[in-house]
């Protein structure tokens, strides 16, 4: 019987307690065994970590710190020499104890329910991530039976093909291929286990649920959501969705923190249950004068009552054998004297009368022992479950204050994402004049005000802005201020006519025309090759750069006929447009 129970367990349940069973062998595993095991269960848990993330779950701390954490607890049991188990410490399980402290412990440890129980344990306590998927899967659980949403699992089908799935992602390679083989050859076993696991689902939907009164299920289920919420003063406004999968993330956690809220009731609700029935069997043993002086509470909790108990049940129950063996010597003696007449008959009666009053005694004083040992076993059980239930309510204290530290975060997450979104043009065009006001040396493009306002205005379609990249494509080029070549400084590069001073604005401005005129006053003009792309030609860029390495400047040579005074008027109209709108020179 027990061997079919042990099947019908789910079989994500056998396989972390698979793991940690110890090897047959008196001799201790191997280090590359223990590696691999070590292994296994990382990959279980990494998988319990890609689950929770992807199904809006908060997983307590970063998954690259796993490896940390797993190694500062102990490893185990080993099965060692002489047939003992050992537990090998590679770290200091101290370590981080208050970073895991609210998923640390085992969550509802005791027993609530008749044939249900909602215990999340694990079989190592470095485990979190799966201890937090299987309660947020008990909490996804939660939300489709309080909104009469089917589970939509894929029934038997699927279920299969999750455990084949397991089997060749988690074995090893030999035993992955052995696992898919019997699960090809014979799926019975597996379809037992998915039954037993539906049986389980239903007690958890008849268990684990709101209390709901008649009328619409969701509207009340929503109003038991936050008068429950506000008698533990939680009065943030919130508004929950039929469907779950539409609902938000605020809303899901807010919705989470009350199922975990239900929990702390029913622990609280036990407590009070139990705290009850423990002071009714303590009056029981006291009106029963079952009680010896100096017990206490505390005293007929210990193993040595217990064994004080046990060995006044054993000694009673010698004490009615002994007297009943005497009433039958007593018999065997009145059957002998019957033969003889001069046994008289007032001597008999009073004999088989006294052995019979010892059995009496022996029989009431069994009785008592086995009443005052029944009591104390009772008391103990519920103080036992009185105890447990005030760990779980403790233990469950600390986890909803680390719900509750969540809320703040998920808001500002949510905040700033709306932040980014809507600000998404204003935060680039911030970055991009940083960019350009960058340190020395940074080539970036001068550009006026109208161009900028242009690229790096948000638009009020999208939202969409140019990046710096498009900006770093070009290159810083050096103004024309009286036939020379200069680069400007960091504070000019960031040309904007809507923002600079009128006054530097008009200097800038001027120069620039009096470069016109003396470039127009030489014939200078654009050059018709395609390289080069100055609105000047190459000599006057030849002269610019050698003024810049401190060579003496030669005068431009003109071609006959294209001077000051043989160009028409309409020209040196357009290329002093030019010299005033394109008062730059290209270095390429």
């Amino acid at each position: 019987m027990v061997a079919n129970l042990v099947r019908s367990l789910p079989f994500w349940f056998l396989l972390q307690r698979r793991a940690l069973r110890p090897p047959p062998s008196l001799s201790p595993p191997s280090s590359l065994a223990r590696a691999e095991g070590r292994l296994q269960l990382g990959k279980i848990e990494v998988d319990a970590y890609d689950r929770l993330v992807n199904d809006c779950g908060r997983p307590l701390y970063p998954i690259e710190f796993l490896d940390d954490v797993s190694a500062s607890f102990p490893t185990g049991p080993i099965r060692g020499p002489n047939n003992q188990l050992y537990y090998v410490v590679t770290g200091d399980p101290y370590r981080h104890q208050e970073l895991l402290r609210p998923w640390l412990e085992d969550i509802a440890a005791g027993r609530y329910f008749d044939s249900w129980h909602g215990e999340t344990r694990t079989e190592y306590p470095w485990e979190i991530f799966q201890k937090q998927w299987m309660r947020w899967v008990m909490f996804r659980r939660w939300q489709k039976d309080n909104r009469d949403l089917a589970d939509g699992d894929g029934g038997l089908e699927e279920y299969l093909e999750v455990n084949k799935r397991y089997a060749k992602r988690y074995y090893g390679e030999l035993v992955g291929a052995d696992e898919l083989s019997k699960l090809e050859d014979d799926q019975s076993w597996l379809e037992r286990r998915w039954k037993y696991e539906q049986q389980m689902r239903e007690l958890q939907r008849h268990h684990c649920c709101e209390s709901r009164p008649t009328g619409p299920a969701f509207p009340n289920y929503v109003d038991a959501v936050k008068r429950r919420l506000a008698r533990h003063d939680f009065k943030r406004p919130f508004e929950l969705n039929q469907d779950p999968e539409q609902q938000g993330k605020l809303e899901t956690w807010i919705e989470y923190l009350y199922f975990e809220y239900w929990w702390l009731d029913l622990f609280t609700l036990a407590i009070e249950q139990r705290q009850q029935k423990c002071d009714e069997v303590w009056r029981k043993l006291g009106d029963a004068a079952a009680l010896r002086p100096g017990e206490t509470t505390d005293y007929i909790r210990t193993e040595q009552c217990a064994m004080l108990c046990v060995d006044e049940e054993r000694q009673a129950r010698a004490d009615v054998k002994r007297a009943k063996e005497i009433v039958e010597d007593i018999l065997e003696a009145t059957r002998l004297d019957l033969r003889r007449p001069s046994s008289p008959q007032s001597e008999r009666i009073p004999r088989l009368q006294q052995g019979h009053q010892g059995v009496d005694r022996a029989q009431m004083l069994l009785e008592r022992a086995m009443k005052r040992s029944g009591l104390i076993k009772e008391f103990k059980s519920l103080t036992d479950d009185l105890e447990t239930a005030k760990r779980d309510a403790a233990r469950h204290r600390i986890l909803l204050q680390w719900i509750l530290d969540q809320v703040p975060l998920i808001e500002a997450e949510l905040g700033r994402n709306e932040i980014v979104s809507g600000l998404d043009g204003i935060r680039g065009s911030k970055a991009i004049k940083r960019k350009l006001g960058g340190s020395d040396g940074d080539k970036t493009t001068c550009q006026t005000g109208i161009e900028k306002r242009r690229k790096l205005g948000p638009s009020r379609s999208n939202g969409m802005v140019i990046l710096d990249s498009e900006i770093q494509q070009k290159q810083v080029v050096p103004f024309i201020v009286s036939g020379t070549g200069e680069t400007p400084p960091r504070d000019k590069q960031q040309r904007s006519q809507a923002r600079e001073p009128r006054a530097r604005h008009l200097r800038r401005t001027q120069a620039a025309r009096e470069a016109a005129r003396e470039a127009a006053s030489q014939g200078l003009r654009r050059s018709a090759r395609k390289p080069d792309v100055s609105p000047f030609g190459s000599n006057f860029r030849k002269s610019a750069e050698a003024t810049t390495r401190g060579d003496p400047v030669q005068p431009a040579r003109v071609p006959p006929g294209r001077g000051d005074a043989k160009l028409p008027a309409e020209r040196k109209k357009r290329a002093m447009h030019r010299a005033h709108q394109e008062p730059v020179l290209s270095t390429r």
